[in-house]
């Protein structure tokens, strides 16, 4: 089901866009369970680069445990 179709079988809406809150006009993003605008390209692109964004920072916390957990020699 699309986000659309669950919103049309409630009374209220139940899924928005994940980045500027839409109701209506939804898809998932990249086969996700994330909402965004099926219209705005925008709204997609925002949603990459948070998970752009989001691993760059586990690939940096993943470096630093490396580097100062991961049992180097003393």
């Amino acid at each position: 089901m699309t986000p659309d179709q669950i919103n049309a079988g409630r009374s209220k809406p139940v899924w928005r866009c994940n980045t500027c809150g839409a109701t209506s006009g939804l898809k998932w993003w990249n086969g996700l369970s994330v909402a965004v605008c099926r219209d705005n390209p925008q709204c997609g692109a925002a949603e990459s680069q948070k998970f752009a964004d989001a691993m760059a920072e586990q690939e940096a916390q993943d470096a630093y445990a490396a580097e100062w957990l991961g049992g180097g020699s003393c």
